[in-house]
């Protein structure tokens, strides 16, 4: 049998140094639906990540107006895929605008999205305990805010966007939840 020598103090200290990187789990995917069709289109989209030739283990949801989107959530393994869709209100649905988790900016910004790049990923969003917080050391650690503080999101989350030029052109979206 084979001793195995600890290693010197010194050696010790420089491999666990602390890089200040913090930990941050995947919340959900954003992908936006471009037609403007009703619940059905949203449907077949999920069903696409959803067939059994993938082999994902899935859980949706019923499709629900949030804010001036009408929004699908769909938990794949530790992750969510949220569809995302312009809401026409000759649908029928209620808009309940100033209620929590309503975000009506946000539609405009998936109508930009559509018009610019068609459907596909709009954003990542992270899990963090303290949407202001981490917010603010983003900003100081130089990245273009989108949002300063968290405001609400859907499911009663406080969620914020850090600009896409901060991360290589993609949209990165802080959730809080309690």
């Amino acid at each position: 049998m084979r001793s195995i020598k600890p290693r010197s103090k010194s050696r010790r200290r420089r491999g666990n140094r602390d890089s200040g990187a913090k930990t941050f789990l995947s919340d959900q995917m954003g992908l936006p639906v471009e037609s403007q069709q009703t619940d059905m289109e949203v449907e077949t989209a999920i069903e696409r990540f959803t067939s059994d030739k993938y082999g994902v283990v899935y859980h949706s949801r019923v499709p629900r107006v949030v804010g001036g989107l009408r929004v699908a959530f769909l938990t794949a393994g530790d992750c969510e895929l949220e569809f995302l869709k312009n809401f026409d209100p000759s649908h029928g649905a209620e808009l309940r605008h100033g209620a929590a988790g309503n975000t009506r900016q946000d539609q405009g910004a998936i109508t930009k999205f559509i018009a610019a790049y068609g459907a596909g990923l709009h954003h990542v969003a992270l899990k963090t305990h303290d949407i202001d917080v981490t917010l603010a050391a983003m900003e100081r650690a130089g990245a273009r805010m989108i949002d300063r503080t968290g405001r609400p999101g859907s499911r009663r989350a406080r969620i914020g966007f850090v600009h896409p030029t901060s991360f290589g052109g993609v949209l990165v979206h802080f959730v809080e939840r309690d």
